[in-house]
């Protein structure tokens, strides 16, 4: 049996949550221009020694794209319109999967746990969401509700 895996206060895992900051940074900066880690790492709160990783797997999914050298950094791979939800998720491995709620492993229709209707519809919402919303939503959804500039107080 697998142990269930942790997301610790939200319904999405720390990388999720870093992926989703760091993108959205990215789109809201108008990352034309490569942005250095160090910075990008200041105005997300990504801890320093996790930032790497996060940064690693979103180039290696085509999300960002990376420049070495004096002007290098980090830039959205597409424009921000064209980079969903789903996409950060997929590229970090925090899409839904057919663990069981339970964790009694793999449930399905023909032997489903008490949650398995329930988890099911959330999941089928969730992923209609996460493929319809682009980083250019999410800017826009921040422009109308004044939240382009970050806290005052440290991200979680």
């Amino acid at each position: 049996m697998r142990k269930p895996q942790s997301y610790g206060t939200g319904l999405m895992s720390h990388t999720a949550r870093y992926a989703l900051r760091i993108v959205a940074e990215l789109a809201r900066i108008g990352a034309d221009r490569p942005f250095r880690a160090h910075d990008i790492q200041k105005t997300t709160g990504v801890p320093p020694h996790y930032l790497p990783k996060v940064l690693r797997r979103l180039v290696l999914e085509g999300v960002l794209r990376s420049q070495r050298g004096h002007h290098g950094g980090f830039a959205l791979a597409r424009p921000a319109a064209e980079i969903t939800v789903a996409d950060v998720l997929s590229a970090v491995g925090s899409l839904p999967d057919d663990s069981c709620a339970f964790g009694w492993g793999e449930c399905n229709a023909n032997a489903p746990c008490p949650l398995h209707a329930i988890r099911i519809a959330f999941d089928t919402s969730f992923m209609q969401w996460a493929r319809n919303t682009t980083f250019a939503n999410v800017l826009d959804n921040a422009e109308r509700h004044d939240a382009l500039t970050p806290c005052k107080s440290k991200p979680k």
